[in-house]
């Protein structure tokens, strides 16, 4: 899902983890993922130092940190819209955080469908690592 500044990935999971053990997961997925591609990858917060890295941030998955729901309407000029996206949009190199607005985005959904309605009924396991 587009965010302010980059991307929000979201994994629907069954109902019967604690928040420390999907916490627990992340952290230790993106850990997974930074060894295996450490060229794409930057631990660094500041976006100068990451020299065109991604910044895997599972920090954000904390109970006192907010993420945008699906469909927000973010408070900026041209109300951008906080969209859902599929994983080959991913290559578009016109994706930007602020593609959809209030204007664009039912079109968007009616062209491709509700892209998080899976995650709303997806029960997944969490696979060891």
């Amino acid at each position: 899902m587009t965010g302010k500044r980059g991307i929000q990935i979201w994994v629907p999971i069954a109902p019967r983890y604690t928040y420390r053990e999907t916490s627990d997961w992340v952290a230790g997925l993106s850990r997974a993922v930074g060894s295996i591609v450490p060229d794409l990858v930057s631990w660094e917060w500041e976006k100068a130092a990451r020299r065109g890295r991604a910044r895997l941030d599972f920090t954000q998955n904390a109970v006192n940190k907010t993420l945008v729901a699906p469909y927000a309407v973010r408070p900026m000029p041209k109300a951008s819209v906080s969209a859902p996206i599929a994983w080959e949009e991913l290559d578009d190199p016109g994706l930007r955080p602020d593609g959809w607005n209030i204007r664009t985005v039912v079109p968007r959904v009616e062209e491709r469908g509700d892209l998080f309605h899976a995650a709303l009924e997806l029960e997944q396991e969490l696979p060891p690592l």
